[in-house]
């Protein structure tokens, strides 16, 4: 679906607005502090499409 949307429209993490860049980025935080294994997995598969609202240039030059 995605793919489909980004040929069509040529959408890129950089056209996304930093509010729902961030909104994103919240959700990963909070997924991340769930400690039981099999549900984490199964809610970040379910959230995998959100990572093409994040800008990979900016996720990557805030690492420490």
């Amino acid at each position: 679906m995605i793919v489909l949307i980004n040929a069509v429209f040529e959408i890129s993490g950089a056209n996304i607005p930093e509010s729902a860049q961030e909104i994103c980025r919240n959700w990963l935080r909070k997924v991340s502090s769930i400690r039981e294994l099999v549900p984490r997995i199964y809610i970040e598969a379910a959230l995998l499409p959100i990572y093409y609202f994040i800008d990979s240039s900016k996720v990557s030059s805030k690492k420490p």
